[in-house]
């Protein structure tokens, strides 16, 4: 998923959301999907697939909220 697809999906859920919230931070400071945040040994808080998945969600809301004109 691009930079671009990833921040119209989580970018207006960020005050709602912090999976949204935490993969919108990850893009701006690394430039791309990471494990970001990571935990205190360094190993991979959120790992990629995750994130992957959570905009997946995101985006199937946002499908449906379209579909009922909401």
């Amino acid at each position: 998923m691009d930079a671009e697809n990833i921040k119209r999906i989580a970018g207006p859920e960020v005050n709602r959301c912090f999976l949204c919230k935490w993969i919108m931070e990850d893009l701006r400071i690394n430039g791309r999907l990471t494990g970001y945040p990571t935990d205190h040994s360094g190993s991979a808080g959120f790992p990629v697939v995750g994130k992957l998945r959570h905009l997946e969600l995101e985006q199937a809301s946002l499908d449906r909220r379209a579909a009922l004109g909401v």
